[in-house]
């Protein structure tokens, strides 16, 4: 029976709730033996957000990944709650997995109670704890409760929810609001869109909720009371003054229309500031995504509309058939629809039509069945809206865990067709046995899906038994082979990975490493050349915008170590080794280094910008050589009367361009630096200079001293034009024939071939000194050239001199 606003009874409540988590932990125990794969990495194990040394509010400041808001790079996915529970595990149990998996099933499992509730407002006890059942064991689920990153999905659904069950509760007299409960709708409908943004459309159920379940409108009652209005005589002969009842009665809209209103008007305004507040926190850029991500958002039309709408029926067989899963959709899983012949046209109408045929009978009869089909429509549909495509580009194709909520949808329409099976006088034995069969298939597809999120290996090698046109899918199996360095396996998926995608850059990178270990060296150098070919040129003197993944800049790096090993073709190197440098506008100047290697809280490597700098105990500042760090302070002292403020680390990603004339430009130590208006010195991205006081400022309170910036020079060619030293610098020739780099311009060299004094001074090996009348300074060494070297993952490398060494993330470090 349908109960509208009344809350259900709670006879079989208790029992119901106990069977229903039970079923849960049943479906779910295995998941807790999973480890961090897929997009986990990025979230949780690399997330620094997450880390008690970073500021709480940094959570506030960036995205779901850890990057800035501001950033191009940022994918404007802003879950701030979300991340602030990752951060609660990781304070109780820093990387072990099983914990944020714990988390994640228990979520799981209240909001299956939590949907049992509001089924029990449109549906009797039965169907209500059916549907409940189904949607607890439902396999598409996997990758919301077992993937922990699905906590987003888990965590914004059961807040809105909560939402819904407390709007019912304010709309239970039609012609009086509870105001309290109204409130904590806006409010708990805010916290879900903190957790994730399709939060947000709880918003639009809840409308839906008041007009067709609370105040039981449909389109002819609708159109009744309109030309009802419309045809009430207006009595102008009589002189009498209406009372104030007459008046009631002669007003435009009824009470009950009237209170509907307002409380749909409260909501659309709290929805309104809400989106205005996402949108000044995103800002007014949309996130950036590939045509690798999402290769129908780069298609034109009509293959882009066509291609999007039949990713509707996709989804909705998903949900009807859920046999065939896969974590990753991108790429060439679901190849475009590029004509409006294709056969799968048939799908997206058949898809189509239902939908306006179930919508009609919603809006269109009247009843308590054609409520239980509107509300289904509205959870199925509304939910689903911001990751349609429809009406903007998403990183993704179809991503299973944007599902989670839109499922509740679909249970209820199972409720639907249960009531009516039942409402028939369908064998009691018969009806229970499809259910029970339904169920049971479900559960154990759920189980075993559970397995495969176990490791990154297993998740991807499933993946590929759905699909064999993803590219990304044999990447990352040839990526797990790796790690267990299995370079022959590893090359075989790599190798069908550039078959099945031949213009992706990074897995022709893949190839090539494979081919290096492996010790066939020519075809390493030609599965680089043809990574680099596929990379945007570099045009010298011009400027232009290209996007590339920094990570594909290692076919340079790693194609000049390949060459290099040819003593012939060493000039030819030096290019390559030259060109993933910062190169500034005028096209021929570059950035020194001058930096400091540091090793961050996270395990991975960061800089200091300051160079033969003290890297602080912290992991996250450092201070200038011959200052101890005092970390309680935040100061770097020399003296106990002579203190400056530290240095931020920062990851290692490049240096900034800083013009100093028409003609000359200079060197911040900085990616994305900020260049200070005395054309001397920069700050770190997102301070302000103040020239003033010599310091960079966050806020009032948050001040760090600024950095010289560097002059540059072009690099310089050694004799022979074999090889070069960076600009600033000269070349010598060593003792074994080879040339080295002095650290001072236009340099002496010694003649031991080993030492060299700066331009003006002479060498005196005796003393070892270099003299100029009665100055003397000590002899600094020539630096033997060596080139950089390239880590066992192919994309990370250390400079020449260094060793590359694996972290306890997995990642690579550079070891001096």
């Amino acid at each position: 029976m349908m109960k509208g606003q009344e809350e259900p009874a709670d006879t079989k409540n208790h029992f119901h709730t106990v069977a229903i988590l039970t079923v849960v932990a049943l479906c779910y125990a295995n998941a807790l033996y999973c480890g961090f794969v897929f997009d986990d990495s990025s979230a949780i194990v690399n997330n620094k957000d997450l880390l008690p040394s970073t500021p709480i509010w940094n959570i506030f400041k960036n995205d779901f990944w850890g990057t800035p808001m501001h950033k191009e790079e940022s994918h404007k996915s802003y879950r701030p709650l979300c991340v602030l529970t990752f951060r609660l595990n990781y304070a109780l149990h820093e990387l072990h997995p099983v914990g944020y998996h714990l988390v994640n099933v228990i979520l799981h499992g209240i909001v299956c109670v939590l949907v049992m509730r509001v089924f029990r407002h449109f549906f009797d006890e039965r169907p209500s704890f059916m549907a409940a059942v189904l949607f607890a064991v439902h396999p598409i689920h996997t990758e919301a409760v077992t993937g922990v990153v699905g906590r987003a999905e888990l965590l914004s659904c059961l807040f809105s929810l909560i939402a819904f069950l407390s709007y019912a509760k304010s709309t239970r007299h039609h012609r009086q609001t509870d105001w309290g409960c109204l409130f904590l709708t806006i409010l708990l409908v805010t916290i879900a869109t903190l957790c994730k943004e399709q939060g947000i459309t709880m918003v639009g159920i809840c409308c839906c909720y008041e007009i067709l379940v609370v105040q039981k409108l449909t389109v002819p009652k609708l159109i009744n009371i309109m030309t009802s209005h419309k045809s009430r005589p207006n009595n102008n002969n009589s002189s009498a003054t209406p009372t104030k009842t007459q008046r009631k009665k002669q007003s435009r809209f009824p009470p009950w229309l009237r209170a509907s209103i307002i409380r749909i008007s409260v909501l659309f305004i709290a929805t309104m500031f809400l989106l205005f507040a996402r949108m000044r926190i995103m800002g007014t850029q949309l996130p950036v995504f590939t045509r690798f991500d999402n290769p129908a958002s780069v298609a034109s039309f009509p293959t882009r509309h066509l291609t999007y709408w039949y990713l509707l029926p996709v989804n909705a067989w998903l949900l009807l058939c859920p046999s065939q899963l896969c974590c990753d959709w991108t790429m060439g899983t679901i190849p475009l629809v590029t004509s409006a012949i294709d056969p799968r046209n048939l799908a997206t109408a058949a898809f189509v039509m239902i939908i306006i045929w179930l919508g009609c009978y919603a809006v269109f009869v009247e009843g308590k069945r054609s409520r239980q089909v509107a509300m289904s429509l509205c959870f199925l549909v509304l939910p689903f809206i911001p990751a349609s495509n429809l009406f903007f580009p998403v990183g993704f194709v179809v991503a299973e865990r944007v599902l989670y909520v839109p499922s509740i949808g679909y249970s209820m329409l199972f409720a639907v067709v249960y009531t009516i099976l039942q409402q028939r006088n369908v064998s009691k034995f018969v009806l229970h046995f499809l259910v029970s069969t339904l169920l049971i298939v479900y559960a154990t597809k759920t189980v075993t899906r559970n397995l495969d999120w176990e490791s990154e290996y297993t998740l991807f090698q499933a993946g590929l038994k759905v699909t064999t046109n993803n590219a990304k899918l044999w990447n990352n199996v040839g990526h797990a082979l790796e790690q267990e360095e299995k370079w022959q396996d590893a090359l075989r998926y790599f190798q069908q990975a550039t078959n099945v995608q031949t213009d992706d850059a990074g897995a022709w990178i893949n190839v090539g490493r494979a081919f290096k270990h492996l010790g066939n060296y020519t075809e390493a150098e030609k599965a680089y050349e043809v990574a680099k070919n596929l990379l945007p040129p570099v045009i010298p003197g011009q400027k232009y915008v290209a996007r590339v993944a920094p990570t594909h800049l290692s076919a340079y790096v790693n194609l000049a170590n390949i060459i290099k090993m040819n003593t012939s073709r060493l000039q030819e190197a030096d290019k390559f080794y030259i060109t993933p440098s910062v190169l500034c506008p005028d096209g021929t100047s570059e950035c020194p280094d001058g930096t400091t290697y540091c090793k961050l809280t996270s395990g991975q490597w960061g800089y200091c910008p300051i160079q033969n700098a003290v890297c602080c105990s912290d992991g996250e500042h450092c201070c200038p050589a011959g200052y101890t760090c005092d970390v309680t302070a935040g100061m770097c002292s020399k003296t106990s009367s002579h203190q400056i403020y530290y240095q931020e680390l920062l990851a290692y990603t490049g240096n900034t361009c800083c013009k100093y004339t028409s003609s000359q430009w200079y060197c911040c130590p900085l990616p994305e630096g900020v260049c200070c208006s005395d054309r001397q010195h920069c700050c770190p991205a997102g301070y302000v200079c103040d020239v003033s006081t010599e310091t960079c400022s966050w806020s009032s309170s948050h001040q760090i001293s600024y950095l010289a910036i560097a002059g540059i020079t072009s690099n310089v060619v050694c004799p022979g034009g074999l090889s070069s030293c960076q600009g600033g610098t000269t070349c010598c020739k060593l003792t074994s024939g080879g040339h080295g780099c002095c650290p001072f311009p236009k340099a002496v060299c010694c003649s031991d071939g080993e030492h060299c004094c700066p331009d003006g001074y002479a060498c005196d090996l005796s003393t070892s000194t270099c003299t100029k009348s009665d100055e003397q300074v000590f002899l600094a060494a020539v630096e033997e050239l060596k080139a950089a070297v390239e880590c066992s993952d192919g994309i990370s490398s250390c400079p020449g001199g260094k060793t590359c060494c694996v972290l306890a993330t997995g990642q690579y470090g550079c070891c001096p």
